[in-house]
């Protein structure tokens, strides 16, 4: 089950409307629920505020955080590259 404190964490890397990008995913990887039919956004989001649990939904959840997280880390670097910015200098200019 997905506490208080994870979903707060989620929602800064998938962004507060995260449904779409889960709904996605989980059509990417082909899965669906028990009946065969797509993931509800409604579900999508019960699981997310931790009132279902559902344990491979909520694989597909942390597995597309860890993606996304990746990927902007990638692009932060891409363009800290591009502007001959450290990783060092830059956690320092934004704390300015």
């Amino acid at each position: 089950m997905i506490t208080k404190a994870q979903k707060k964490e989620l929602t800064k890397i998938l962004g507060k409307k995260y449904t779409d990008r889960v709904m996605d995913e989980l059509h990417r990887l082909a899965m669906r629920n028990r009946n065969g039919h797509p993931y509800s956004a409604n579900h999508i989001r019960n699981v997310m505020n931790g009132f279902q649990s559902q344990k491979n939904l909520e694989k597909v959840i942390f597995d597309l955080a860890a993606k996304v997280k990746s990927e902007n880390e990638a692009e932060e670097n891409r363009r800290n590259e591009i502007l001959g910015i450290k990783k060092t200098e830059a956690a320092t200019s934004v704390s300015e």
